[in-house]
């Protein structure tokens, strides 16, 4: 995979395959954002409204590393794109209309449109061939009007047959592969399966990859919520999601979402910083029939906002790691422990790493359960593995080198050659 390079985009979404310090954008998107207003009193954010309450900034956004938001579909483009560029961050446009193409094509923070959500699960019971051609149509008159920015639509994980066929017919047609993938509810033993099935982030993101000839970026979109038997992940669990699809081919992170007046309305409680304080939305008001969450889960939900706002100065760090390709040389893995599937530990080797020595190894335990590790580098040029962002080193033995996993534990390591 991706031994010629890996296909991303610059900040419009113009594609490349070779990482450029100056170019290169590596989407860290955060989905249904409140928007920075510019207003300057607080009954202009009240309860059901779409801003930021009165004196949050934008700086909630720019402080936690996203690099891009996909604001509510129902809020006007003219609400917010100059805000979002004033604070350099990129937009999706999700389900735009005409004039959205035509007004906002050339303004600097437009990434990509976004024209249908989860159509192999949403359209299944409809005619789906005459749903797939009014996309089609569609595409084709956005590009007619904007030839230079990604189309694409954002599908649900339901790659098992039945519809495996019409999911690769979906998820090959646009520019960008995008799917989401929610694998944390009560029953949750591994993110390499969804309640059992084989539909999990590893199959997933690599169908996406194979289907398009590792030709285009895939955007994966990760679970970043409470609803339902949907649980709020944790924070290692939240970390092994994002780099279980890194690791498998994606080139983009999409999270969904941030708590809002908006996703209480569809009974989700997403993640949200601490200094909002809940106050624009549902729990404002003790008569409010919309979802909501108890002063536990609020927590939680800050917890993981400031554990993705950490993953995401981590990502930003290694993007010259994750769009450098996959390296040749080979290397074996191996495990022990209670396992809870076949392949616990997924790993990915990149090499040619601009401004890095050495390869780096991306491991990820995708499984709940603790296991020990062995890589045998196949050579003896290695000496030492520095363990990135975790301030410690393993010596290797001969060619080969030993370490221990978590449940859904995540390991960055860099290759010191020896002289």
């Amino acid at each position: 995979m991706y031994q010629k390079g890996v296909p991303h985009t610059d900040r419009n979404g113009r594609p490349l395959t070779t990482f450029d310090t100056a170019t290169s954008f590596l989407p860290l998107i955060l989905y249904d954002p409140q928007l920075p207003c510019s207003t300057t009193t607080p009954s202009d954010t009240a309860r059901g409204q779409r801003c930021l309450p009165h004196g949050v900034t934008g700086a909630v956004y720019t402080d936690a590393n996203f690099s891009g938001v996909l604001p509510y579909a129902a809020f006007g483009m003219p609400t917010y794109m100059d805000a979002f560029a004033q604070l350099g961050l990129q937009v999706i446009r999700e389900f735009p209309t005409d004039t959205d193409v035509a007004q906002f094509k050339d303004h600097p923070a437009l990434l990509a449109w976004y024209l249908r959500e989860e159509p192999t699960g949403a359209d299944w019971n409809k005619n789906m061939t005459a749903e797939f051609a009014q996309y089609t149509a569609e595409y084709s008159r956005i590009k007619t009007v904007d030839p230079d920015h990604p189309i694409f639509i954002l599908d649900c994980p339901w790659i098992t047959p039945p519809a495996t066929d019409w999911w690769i017919k979906w998820n090959t047609y646009g520019d960008v592969s995008s799917h989401d993938n929610y694998p944390f509810d009560y029953r949750a033993m591994s993110l390499a399966t969804i309640n059992g099935d084989g539909g999990g982030i590893p199959q997933t993101v690599d169908l996406a990859v194979r289907s398009n000839n590792e030709s285009k970026p895939v955007w994966l979109c990760v679970q970043a919520f409470e609803s339902g038997n949907w649980i709020l992940p944790s924070s290692r669990q939240m970390r092994a999601q994002v780099y279980t699809g890194l690791v498998h081919g994606a080139t983009g992170i999409i999270y969904f979402a941030m708590d809002s007046y908006a996703t209480r309305a569809g009974s989700v409680v997403g993640m949200s910083p601490r200094s909002l304080s809940n106050g624009t939305y549902a729990d404002a008001s003790p008569t409010d029939s919309h979802t909501r969450a108890s002063p536990s889960l609020l927590d939680m939900t800050a917890n993981l906002w400031d554990s993705v706002a950490a993953l995401n100065t981590e990502l930003s760090s290694l993007e010259n790691v994750l769009f450098a390709p996959t390296s040749q040389s080979g290397y074996t893995v191996a495990f022990s422990g209670n396992n809870a599937t076949e392949t616990p530990v997924r790993t990915v080797r990149k090499s040619g790493i601009a401004g890095v020595a050495g390869d780096v190894i991306i491991a990820v335990n995708v499984d709940s359960t603790r296991l020990t590790m062995r890589i045998d580098l196949l050579s003896t040029d290695t000496t030492t593995i520095e363990v990135m962002f975790e301030e410690r080193q393993i010596q290797v033995n001969g060619s080969a080198f030993v370490d221990r996993f978590e449940p859904m534990d995540v390991h960055v390591y860099r290759l010191v050659h020896s002289g």
